[in-house]
């Protein structure tokens, strides 16, 4: 799968890869159906795609903000929760905002 229309899916951004043994990063997805709650909250889903434009522009106050606020309606949202908590990180250690902060390196396979 190379591409998802995003007419026929809602989906949103969870992360950036890199594998062990590439270079590049992998944007990951989650497709959101209509049993997501965020499909019951449409609100939510653009408060999360807000806020993941915050940290991406390293607005990490902002984005925590929006993290927080999103995790009042769904307090188990796990991407969101990572999200939170890489921004607390980052506002505490302004040092560890490297220039490729937004992406996970994995180590193992």
């Amino acid at each position: 799968l190379q591409e998802i229309d995003r007419n026929l899916f809602k989906v949103r951004p969870i992360d950036k890869v890199i594998v062990k043994g590439r270079t590049k990063p992998v944007e990951i997805f989650e497709v959101i159906s209509r049993a997501h709650p965020m499909a019951k909250n449409p609100d939510s889903l653009q408060h999360y795609l807000t806020g993941k434009q915050f940290f991406e522009q390293k607005n990490f106050k902002g984005a925590l903000e929006v993290f927080e606020q999103i995790l009042l309606m769904l307090p188990e949202d796990k991407p969101t929760k990572r999200l939170r908590d890489l921004c607390g990180k980052y506002l505490a250690q302004p040092e560890a905002v490297t220039e490729d902060f937004d992406v996970t390196k994995m180590t193992e396979k």
